[in-house]
């Protein structure tokens, strides 16, 4: 790209006309300056200026020169990279295509220009998800570029990333891998420990393992980049959220919950401090660390974040509403089992409120946290709630499933045992009449 873009374009501009006026408009000697012009057009994102210039050079070449030239092979090429960018994958192919066959025929298949158009053209097919239309190109590059760039070459190490990218998407991790652990290696040499493409590396292999679960050799890697991170933007950058977020989801699968709370708590005070307490991405970590919580069944450290996550559920994402409403059941759950009775009965009433009003109106879900509160209202002898709760989940469930479910059964059953514990029996045997939980008396 130029690095001065208002003062070259004055300068192609006036060369190309002196070129023009001396040798005529179709001389092949003008077509270097128009792709010039239209290299610095694209960069500006003058699309359409340099798609007529990159035509016309093409077009140019195509007349005076023979049609298998190099030089229109690069026109092609300098055409069809415009068409990526502008994702209009359909018109570059072809153009790759007529570019790659120029170049085996005139330069031949070791050629350095010959493996640039086999890369441009199987990056083209990544894009659109051609991944087995990719493989062959790639790999018939590989060994030119081994050759021409150097074992060492940082760019040898993008094309091996971009191999290695083609084979996660395969499945076959194994090469995958090597490739990764290559391009790290040529990047670790080139750069020093903190540059992005040795980050990007250790990143792209931390992947390769997550995928085949083998955390714990992913783990070392995500530290690494931590703490590169760390020495270049200071540990309390808001950048350093997304770093250590990925670092806590290795330490949560390998069951490492105080690594896991401590990096979800310094995540938690990094995007309060940069998004606000209440932003989606904060709410996001504060239900990831009260579940980390409630799994624990530590209502020591989940209590005092309660009025935080009951204010956050106004605030709460779409994609985070099904968690949040969670993390409140099984928050209400732990502080039932402390005896937290009124904490918990609010906990458990937001949870039903969010469900009933949620998109996708969960009845069946609403009719089992009702049947929840209910068991804790009969804990604490509020029988009256206790009742009023087990009836309208029995009416939701009923009206959704018909009384012989299960779950239909189980609650009315829950009801029955409550009226006879306060010496209801006869409601008890109507009930479980009505559901057919027993045989009908006979009044004889």
């Amino acid at each position: 790209s130029h690095r001065e873009p208002e003062k070259a374009e004055p300068q192609f501009i006036r060369a190309l006309s002196i070129l023009e006026s001396g040798l005529g408009p179709d001389h092949p000697d003008s077509a270097p300056t128009l792709n010039n012009l239209a290299g610095l057009y694209m960069d500006g994102g003058r699309y359409t200026e340099a798609e007529s210039l990159y035509r016309r050079a093409l077009s140019i070449r195509e007349k005076a020169l023979s049609p298998e030239h190099p030089d229109v092979a690069t026109s092609l090429n300098n055409l069809a990279v415009l068409y990526v960018r502008l994702k209009r994958y359909s018109e570059a192919e072809p153009l790759y295509i007529r570019s790659l066959s120029i170049r085996e025929k005139v330069l031949g298949k070791n050629d350095p220009d010959t493996a640039a158009t086999l890369n441009n053209l199987a990056e083209l097919y990544m894009r659109q998800g051609r991944f087995v239309d990719a493989e062959p190109l790639f790999e018939r590059a590989l060994p030119v570029f081994e050759r021409t760039m150097g074992k060492n070459s940082v760019d040898l190490a993008t094309f091996l990333n971009n191999l290695a990218e083609l084979y996660v998407d395969q499945k076959r991790y194994g090469e995958a891998e090597q490739l990764h652990r290559r391009a790290l290696s040529i990047r670790e040499k080139a750069f020093d420990d903190g540059h992005t493409e040795v980050m990007a590396s250790l990143n792209n292999l931390a992947i390769v393992y997550i995928r085949q679960e083998m955390y714990t050799k992913a783990e070392p890697l995500y530290k690494r980049i931590t703490i590169s991170r760390e020495k270049a933007l200071g540990p309390d950058h808001p950048e350093m959220a997304a770093i250590l977020k990925n670092e806590a989801t290795i330490y949560m699968h390998q069951g490492k919950t105080e690594e896991a709370e401590a990096a979800y708590t310094r995540i938690l005070a990094i995007q309060e401090g940069s998004l606000g307490t209440y932003a989606p991405e904060s709410v996001n970590t504060l239900i990831r660390l009260v579940r980390l919580y409630t799994d624990d069944g530590d209502y020591e450290k989940a209590g005092p974040l309660i009025p935080t996550l009951f204010e956050a559920t106004r605030y709460v994402s779409e994609k985070d509403r099904r968690p949040m409403i969670g993390a409140l059941v099984d928050l209400a759950r732990l502080a039932d089992d402390e005896f937290e009775y009124e904490t918990a009965e609010k906990l458990y009433l937001r949870a039903i409120d969010m469900k009933e009003k949620g998109p996708d109106k969960d009845l069946s879900s609403v009719a089992v946290t009702l049947n929840n509160l209910a068991g804790m209202y009969t804990e604490q002898e509020k029988y009256a709630e206790a009742e009023r709760a087990y009836m309208r989940a029995l009416v939701i469930l009923e009206r959704a499933h018909g009384k012989d479910h299960k779950n239909v059964r189980a609650i009315a059953g829950n009801l029955a045992v409550l009226y006879r514990e306060i010496g209801r029996e006869e409601d008890a045997r109507k009930l479980e009449e009505r559901m057919g939980l027993v045989e009908p008396e006979n009044d004889e």
